[in-house]
């Protein structure tokens, strides 16, 4: 049973590590398309914005089925909260990042 609680989890980290990933790029591009008016980095982080939302959803669903099958406690359950908390945060940041992106794309002559 820990076993298997153990390889959802990391499925888990798995998809929050790609979900930072992606926000991480999605800043960068906002700031490429803020500085230096380049459109096409606009709207790359306005399209990858699906799935860093798309990734939340995931998180989260993968989240709300540990805590009703495995039913952690203590560490283990600190570490599912956690990860919901960072799933949200990160989708925030996309959103902040594909709002500069847009606010970029309307600012070019």
């Amino acid at each position: 049973m820990r076993v298997i609680f153990n390889e959802e989890l990391k499925a888990v980290a798995d998809d929050l590590d790609r979900m930072a990933q992606d926000v991480r790029k999605a800043i960068n591009g906002a700031g490429d398309a803020l500085l230096n008016q380049n459109l096409e980095a606009a709207q790359a982080v306005i399209d990858g914005d699906i799935e860093i939302d798309a990734l939340e959803s995931s998180i989260i669903d993968q989240c709300v089925k540990l805590l009703a099958k495995q039913n952690p406690v203590a560490t283990d359950l600190r570490v599912v909260v956690s990860t919901l908390r960072l799933a949200a945060t990160f989708e925030r940041m996309g959103d902040l990042a594909r709002h500069i992106a847009e606010a970029a794309r309307r600012t070019y002559p």
